[in-house]
């Protein structure tokens, strides 16, 4: 386990997925520890003394597998040095480190601090504590002259999530364009883990490309605390543009860039982020399915 400790034997069923939400968490192998093995105790038995059952060993087989998923903590490669800045401490030819101020994204406990080296000048940011739920991109303030920014799951590209989903861009037919947006997905989404959808837009009228618009943060219509109750049980949730966790839809995407305001659109993408404070039972999702429509063609939901 990972405290280090050992469990009893547990039943299990031969070809069938064994999900470690037992209560014992994730099982780790550590030699520090002194749990170095995995052991298997078979039962065999017969009401036939003649007839006995048999155990081919060389064919048994273990696959194991770990979730890579994470709680949106903030990380050190979604970090953007946008100027390095000048004239920071020195001390003995080396450079002292600056703090930084990690405020908003909607996450608590990050912390980190700017590297300086030799000439003053910032090369890179160190993450001290990645705290956890920063699911917008979090403001950078540090002393001097240095400007450090934060690519989040709602900039252009990057993110903090080790677990997202991105559809192709899709192209609207010629002389078509859309107004609102609404995603269906069938979801198991276990407590403590959730799962947000994400879209960008591109107008016929933006001489952009779509490449460089940000991600926009959907809503979860209806009971947006919404948990399931059984393993493996999936449940159709719907998402729209909105509020984020109002549970209402605006009923209408638009994007705001350099001054304008795009309300209708001829391309998309959709981004789906799922993260979990556990690595044992995480959210999972099936039967993404996406309709783009004209914004006055649904009435409010909730």
């Amino acid at each position: 386990m990972d405290a280090g400790g050992q469990h009893a034997y547990l039943p299990i069923i031969p070809n069938v997925n064994y999900s470690m939400i037992d209560g014992y968490g994730r099982r780790v192998l550590d030699w520090t520890t002194g749990n170095t093995t995995f052991q298997v105790r078979t039962t065999l038995q017969t009401e036939n003394q003649d007839v006995t059952p048999m155990l081919d060993i060389s064919r048994l087989n273990f696959i194991t597998i770990e979730n890579k998923i994470n709680d949106l903590p903030i990380r050190n490669n979604d970090f953007a040095i946008a100027s390095a800045g000048s004239g920071y401490t020195v001390v003995a030819g080396k450079g002292t480190p600056v703090n930084l101020t990690i405020t908003g994204g909607g996450g608590t406990g990050g912390a980190a601090f700017a590297n300086v080296t030799g000439a003053g000048v910032i090369d890179r940011i160190v993450v001290t504590n990645g705290g956890t739920g920063y699911y917008f991109s979090p403001t950078i303030t540090l002393s001097g002259n240095g400007l450090v920014t934060y690519n989040g799951e709602d900039k252009s590209s990057g993110g903090n999530s080790s677990v997202r989903y991105i559809t192709k861009k899709v192209q609207l037919a010629t002389g078509f364009a859309a107004g609102d947006l609404r995603v269906y997905l069938d979801c198991y989404k276990p407590g403590g883990s959730g799962i947000q959808v994400w879209y960008k837009l591109l107008s016929s009228s933006d001489p952009e490309p779509f490449e460089f618009n940000s991600w926009q943060l959907m809503t979860q219509l209806g009971n947006v605390n919404f948990i399931s109750t059984a393993i493996d049980t999936f449940t159709e949730l719907t998402y729209a543009p909105g509020t984020y966790n109002s549970g209402l839809a605006q009923n209408r995407a638009t994007y705001t860039k350099n001054g304008t305001t795009y309300d209708r659109f001829m391309t998309f993408a959709i981004k789906v982020v799922m993260f979990s404070s556990s690595t044992v039972d995480v959210p999972k999702i099936k039967n993404l399915r996406v309709i783009a429509l004209p914004s006055t063609n649904i009435p409010q939901q909730g």
